[in-house]
């Protein structure tokens, strides 16, 4: 395992290395701050807990984040443009999944904190 995760961790260095700071986006940043430990300090600050982060660099790139929070579950997706989250409890549906389901774009001013303070309200509501 630890020799894929240092694969897949190579994979994004690369493909960052690949593009000028001009053309990085969100996503780029979260590879970044995956790559330096940063992303999981933040999630574990936040008290999130059982985190893994599944990054992705191919022609589809995005980064997958599963954790749990309260007792529930939560499933990031970011892509290059947008990104989509759910927060649930174990056993539910596909159909349910499907539904509950939230997309979003990052819009001009997407900030990683802000959104994980969001996420924490949402599971409390859950």
């Amino acid at each position: 395992m630890k020799l894929m995760s240092r694969f897949i961790k190579l994979r994004v260095k690369r493909y960052l290395l690949s593009k000028s700071k001009e053309q990085f986006t969100v996503l780029d940043g979260l590879f970044k701050m995956y790559l330096s430990g940063e992303l999981i300090g933040v999630l574990k600050n936040y008290g999130f807990i059982d985190i893994c982060i599944f990054p992705q660099v191919a022609k589809s790139n995005y980064l997958q984040i599963d954790f749990k929070y309260n007792s529930k579950n939560i499933n990031i997706e970011f892509g290059d443009e947008s990104y989509d989250y759910i927060i649930y409890r174990s056993g539910i549906s596909a159909t349910e999944y499907e539904s509950n389901l939230k997309k979003c774009s990052y819009g001009s001013n997407f900030i990683l904190t802000d959104f994980l303070r969001k996420i924490q309200s949402e599971a409390k509501l859950l």
